[in-house]
C-alpha cells in the first residue's frame, strides 16, 4: 500500500471517529405529541400556599350598640334602624331647660288592657297640654318613641315630686300593664336595654334610675309589682355604665342619692 493511500485511509477513519463521537454526545430532540403530559415529583397545588380568605368585617350599627349596651348612638339612628317605632305625641313637647338627671319608670295601669298605640292616642286626645312619656314599651317588646329624649314631655307632677325630679331633668318610660297582668319577658328585655341606652346616652348611674311611685308617692305607685333592684341588676348584666357620652347629647348630673 502506498503512502498516499495510507494517509487517505487514516484521514477517513479520523472523520468517522469524530462523527460518531458527536452523535453520542448530542442532545436528543424532544418530540411531544398532542397527548404527551409533563409530570412532576409533587403536585403543583401542594406547593402553592393559598392566601387566607378574608371575611368582610361588618361595621357595628346603632342596633348593635343598643343590643349590647355599648356606645350611645343618636335616637334618630335607632329610629331609622327600627329599634324604636315612631308614634309622636301631639302637643306637650318642648325644649329642655335642664340636663337630664333621672330616668323615671312608669306603668300605664289602664282600667282595661290596651296596647301602646291606643294609650298614646288617648294622651293625644286630651288637647294641647297632656301627659305622656318619651317612650312606651308594649307587651310584645316593641318600643315606641313619642318624642326625642332631648325634648321634654309631661310625665310627672312637679308639685308632688321629691328629690328635685321634674319633667325638665328626667326622661319617662311607660311599660304597658293593666290589672293583674305580669310584665312579659320581651317587655322586660326591651325595657332594660332602653334604660341602659338612656343611662349611657345621658351619662347617668344606676341610682338615677327611679320609679314614679318613689319620686311621687303621694299619688302614684307605679310601676306596679315591679322589682326595681332586680331590674337594676338586669341592666348591669347588659353592660357597665359608660363615661363616653354622645357629642350631641346633654350630659346628665353625676351621682345623685335617691
Amino acid at each position: 500500500m502506498t503512502v498516499a493511500r495510507i494517509l487517505m485511509l487514516s484521514s477517513w477513519l479520523l472523520s468517522v471517529g469524530f462523527a460518531m463521537l458527536a452523535l453520542h454526545t448530542a442532545e436528543p430532540t424532544l418530540v411531544q405529541t398532542s397527548h404527551a403530559r409533563t409530570t412532576y415529583s409533587g403536585a403543583v397545588g401542594s406547593r402553592i400556599k393559598k392566601a387566607p380568605s378574608k371575611q368582610p368585617v361588618r361595621p357595628e350599627t346603632a342596633r348593635d350598640h343598643f343590643e349590647t349596651g355599648t356606645g350611645a348612638p343618636d335616637p334618630e339612628k335607632l329610629l331609622s334602624q327600627k329599634v324604636f317605632v315612631s308614634y309622636p305625641l301631639k302637643g306637650s313637647v318642648r325644649k329642655r331647660a335642664k340636663q337630664v338627671s333621672f330616668i323615671v319608670l312608669h306603668s300605664t295601669e289602664t282600667e282595661k288592657p290596651a296596647d301602646a298605640k291606643r294609650i298614646i292616642r288617648s294622651w293625644n286626645n286630651r288637647g294641647k297640654n297632656h301627659p305622656g312619656t318619651q317612650y312606651v314599651v308594649d307587651r310584645d317588646g316593641i318600643i315606641y318613641q313619642t318624642a326625642n329624649p332631648r325634648l321634654v314631655t309631661i310625665h310627672v307632677n312637679i308639685h308632688r315630686t321629691r328629690f328635685g325630679v321634674d319633667n325638665h331633668n328626667s326622661v319617662g318610660i311607660e311599660t304597658v300593664r293593666s290589672g293583674s297582668q305580669k310584665y312579659t319577658e320581651p317587655q322586660l328585655r326591651s325595657l332594660s336595654r332602653l334604660t341602659v341606652y338612656l343611662r349611657n346616652y345621658f351619662g347617668l348611674t344606676d341610682k338615677q334610675i327611679v320609679t314614679h311611685g318613689y319620686i311621687q308617692p303621694s299619688t302614684r305607685t307605679d310601676p306596679v309589682n315591679f322589682d326595681l333592684n332586680g331590674f337594676r341588676r338586669r341592666c348591669r348584666s347588659i353592660s357597665q355604665p359608660h363615661t363616653n357620652i354622645a357629642i350631641d347629647s346633654p350630659r346628665g348630673a353625676q351621682n345623685t342619692d335617691s
